[in-house]
């Protein structure tokens, strides 16, 4: 007799009882060489499908020559599914996994509606057989099922088939019962350690968020405290050394000058993708955006990184772009374009010597998902998990590691999501989701009374360096102006004589910019007002004007920034337009060089 049969009792002319006593050994050796099995499985921490493995095994133990089948309830209710099988009958083939049976259909639903052991000597004569000719294809005659059951909870069916005609016994159903049970107590234990684990891991993943959001908050306060002080003074250098390029026609000394602009430049930029990033949720008003627009921009605007002449040796990048039929999103489009300009221009780093990029757009279970895939070099385990930290930056010297800090601070501002999969040496995917759009376009309200430009500025900063710089930017462009450094004084000028625009800062001791801002409306409700700021302020359209500003211009301040809101600024009924003088131009206006708004 062969190892692991379940044989039958035969009785031979020889000594009587010796083959009974036999078959009832190697029974009893079987089952219980099954039932340890069983109960190493149901007391190890193993998967469901390793469970299922030991399960079918154990089984063709106890059955001899059979096909072991074991059907699992489908999570979406829709009846059971085929999770494992084993036991096959050479050259044919057999039921492929993941076939589902309704709870009604078959000898499966039999027994899941009976919760009994189902037996059927002849599977020709059987009429609930529903792939009968499958089971003639197998050669397939005998057939036993037993429920797998957990207490009241039904986990699915366990069934063997055999190619011989057998007719099973009390005693082997039971036995087939018993060994059921101890299945379902293993099943039972491996899904239960399964939820632990993803348990853990999302417990572990949300630790993570926390401290990195703790992180964020700290490094927010921080920027914050500082970012005031260092745009004043960023503001200064870079005022003057405008004005003193305008003067200088030594070329040398002139690209000297260039290099320190572009120096002060710089550090604006780092100061605002640091305020960038710790900024919480954003307060503007939002409007329908399509991603797949976004996405098309985006890979135009980058085109410099990712196109290659074939001069410049090296490889050549492929980028592939598959738009799926998306809903919208609410939010920012350029944020959300900063974004991908990001994601778009890190991978091209990552594809030296060339390859694939990909960007993809698909419709989630509960979103919007894009992804930005690259074939390039991939990142270890250890980078991944701090990629989104700010400051840690795998170019070196080349970067400031603020880039990937910034995209995930514009996610989480728009209720999304940003994860990373990557494997070294075989590239990476950052995968943004978003939840899907419940509004439609919401454009930022122009306020009332802002057209043509001025010609006599009022300027109100406490700090007497800063508010000179600007003065004399001013005086340049043939402006007249006058300086105070506080709202009282402020209100002195403006009582003393007219003038066609007011620039306040923000931060001063007293009276904050809002508050002189209040104070000016309550005696003119027509002069322009703008908040020229070296702190990074996050205020909607409508905000503004209850506040009663009519822009906002950030720090350092430039020529052209001064030049661009100006022109769009007048009191209402005056027209002070000079030569040259353009009213097309946004009032919120962006710098080429960062692609980003200025709101305060």
């Amino acid at each position: 007799m062969a190892p692991g049969t379940w044989p039958r009792p035969v009785l031979s002319a020889g000594a009587a009882g010796t083959p009974r006593m036999a078959a009832r050994a190697d029974r009893a050796a079987a089952a219980e060489l099954a039932l340890v099995s069983l109960a190493d499985a149901a007391a190890t921490g193993l998967s469901s499908r390793e469970v299922l493995e030991r399960v079918t095994e154990a089984a063709e133990t106890l059955a001899g020559p059979a096909t072991v089948h074991i059907w699992l309830g489908d999570p979406g209710g829709e009846g059971f599914r085929l999770c494992a099988a084993s036991g096959a009958r050479p050259g044919r083939q057999d039921f492929p996994l993941e076939t589902i049976v309704r709870v009604d259909e078959g000898l499966v639903g039999r027994i899941a509606q009976d919760r009994e052991p189902l037996v059927v000597t002849s599977l020709r004569r059987e009429p609930h057989l529903v792939n009968l000719d499958w089971a003639r294809d197998q050669g397939f005659v005998s057939f036993v099922g037993v429920p797998l059951a957990r207490g009241e909870r039904l986990l699915g069916v366990l069934g063997l088939f055999t190619w011989q005609h057998h007719r099973f016994t009390r005693r082997e159903v039971s036995l087939l019962r018993a060994f059921a049970a101890h299945a379902a107590v293993a099943l039972e234990n491996a899904r239960l350690f399964e939820a632990l684990t993803r348990a853990d891991h999302e417990l572990q993943a949300a630790q993570e968020r926390l401290v990195r959001a703790e992180k964020l908050r700290a490094l927010g306060e921080l920027a914050a405290g500082v970012a005031h002080d260092f745009n004043n003074l960023l503001g200064v250098i870079l005022t003057r050394v405008e004005m003193a390029r305008r003067q200088i026609r030594v070329p040398r000394v002139s690209e000297w000058l260039r290099i320190a602009e572009q120096a002060a430049q710089d550090g604006a930029q780092i100061v605002r993708q640091i305020r960038e990033f710790t900024r919480g949720q954003h307060r503007q008003p939002v409007q329908a955006i399509d991603l797949n627009q976004v996405a098309r921009d985006a890979v135009e605007m980058t085109e410099s990184r990712w196109r290659r002449p074939a001069s410049t040796g090296s490889g050549a990048i492929e980028v592939v772009t598959e738009l799926g039929d998306i809903p919208s999103v609410d939010g920012q489009p350029a944020e959300l374009r900063e974004a991908l300009l990001n994601l778009i221009a890190n991978a091209a780093d990552a594809l030296g010597h060339g390859g694939r990029l990909r960007i993809v757009t698909r419709q989630a279970p509960d979103g919007v998902e894009v992804r930005v895939s690259d074939t390039g070099h991939g990142m270890s385990k250890e980078v991944q998990r701090r990629i989104f930290e700010p400051f840690f930056s795998t170019k070196g010297p080349r970067g400031a590691g603020l880039g990937l800090a910034m995209v995930y601070g514009i996610v989480s501002r728009h209720r999304g999501t940003i994860t990373v999969d990557s494997v070294e040496g075989a590239g990476s995917t950052f995968t943004i989701h978003l939840p899907v759009g419940r509004q439609g376009p919401s454009l930022p309200v122009t306020p009332a009374g802002v057209a043509g430009p001025s010609k006599r500025v009022l300027i109100i900063d406490d700090n007497p360096t800063a508010g000179d710089a600007l003065a004399d930017m001013l005086r340049l462009q043939h402006y007249e102006v006058e300086v105070a450094g506080d709202g009282v004084t402020a209100l002195a000028h403006l009582r003393a004589r007219p003038f066609d625009v007011v620039l306040t800062d923000l931060t001063m001791p007293g009276q904050s910019g809002w508050e002189v801002a209040r104070a000016i409306r309550s005696s003119d409700r027509t002069i322009p007002i703008a908040v020229v700021t070296g702190t990074a302020v996050d205020v909607s359209a409508e905000a503004l004007q209850a506040h009663g500003i009519d822009a906002i211009l950030t720090k350092p301040v430039g020529f052209e920034d001064l030049r661009s809101m100006l022109g769009r600024l007048r009191r209402p009924g005056r027209d002070l337009r000079r030569s040259g003088a353009t009213l097309d131009r946004p009032l919120w206006r962006e710098r080429p060089e960062s692609r980003r708004s200025h709101r305060g």
